[in-house]
């Protein structure tokens, strides 16, 4: 027993020097997510979701770059454990089984699932169910194992979100000011404006970061006699092209910030020409919404953290 109790100190500290968080028994909730350490092996058999195990089953290896759930502990001390997502993709085609109950080796069926019953973008098995009487591949989207509870606190370590990540966006800028330029003095600006950004975000925990973009918007100018040198006496509109560079926050998939960028326009007309913002620079507020990041769609909802 002392061993036991100087081993899980140990490895404690190990976890902490090396960026891993041990499993805190005390700390579990249903929404806490977990991966094993790639330098360990740790046993599971098939079970129920009530933690019955199944009969005939053979412990397996669990894998060790898969984000698990612990669903609750059995008396006897062992956990009932459910893979939900895969961390990355790499090697998901070696894990695909834990997705699959399969008796037999029917080979070509199971290459089938591989491509038709797996996406291999997102790392998940696709949410339906499916038997062939054939090879007995049975697709299920729920797997659950039972694993011993000194395996699972020795090996077992808290996913947390990964510190930096790219993302990719809309952007808008919902105001913009432009500096003065020869005797025209500055004025604020509210073109309608859309476009895209992309760069990198600096995530704090699972709802809040702060991103540096770059990005790219289409906007409508107005020119009129107040921005224009020599002066015109109408007024006409053109689409401007907007590279732009901006420092956003973001809650969840919502950002907001400032950015920086400049409008050009075709020179096309001697409307055109007399602009004086074109090519000059121009500040903003700009909010945006995350289409896309560089990390699972299903990242963690919640850790076990502290």
């Amino acid at each position: 027993m002392k061993t036991k109790i100087l081993l899980l100190f140990l490895l404690g500290w190990v976890g902490i020097v090396f960026g891993q968080e041990k499993i805190n028994k005390n700390k579990i909730d249903e929404k806490s997510q977990f991966i094993f350490d790639y330098l360990t092996t740790t046993k599971g058999v098939d079970c129920t979701k009530d933690g019955i195990k199944l009969e005939g089953i053979e412990e397996l290896n669990m894998p060790t770059n898969a984000i698990f759930t612990i669903e609750k502990e059995n008396d006897d001390g062992s956990f009932v454990i459910k893979f939900s997502i895969w961390k990355s993709k790499d090697h998901l085609e070696d894990n695909l089984t834990y997705y699959y109950k399969q008796v037999g080796k029917n080979t070509k069926i199971l290459d089938a699932i591989k491509t038709e019953e797996f996406d291999l973008k997102t790392g998940k098995a696709v949410k339906k169910n499916i038997v062939d009487s054939e090879s007995n591949v049975i697709n299920v989207t729920e797997r659950f194992f039972l694993v011993k509870k000194d395996d699972l606190l020795l090996n077992g370590s808290v996913y947390n979100l990964p510190k930096y990540e790219f993302v990719f966006g809309t952007i808008s800028y919902l105001a913009r000011i432009r500096p003065s330029v020869k005797d025209i003095p500055s004025y604020w600006s509210t073109d309608l404006n859309l476009g895209f950004a992309y760069g990198i975000k600096r995530n704090f925990n699972k709802n809040w970061g702060i991103a540096a973009l770059g990005g790219i918007s289409f906007s409508k100018a107005k020119i009129d006699s107040l921005s224009t040198s020599p002066s015109i006496d109408k007024s006409i509109e053109k689409i401007s092209l907007s590279p732009t560079l901006n420092i956003l926050c973001n809650y969840k998939k919502f950002f907001i910030g400032i950015g920086a960028g400049f409008d050009w326009i075709n020179l096309d007309d001697e409307e055109s020409k007399k602009w004086v913002y074109n090519k000059k620079i121009f500040y903003a507020i700009g909010i945006g919404m995350n289409l896309f990041s560089s990390s699972t769609s299903d990242t963690p909802k919640a850790t076990n953290s502290p």
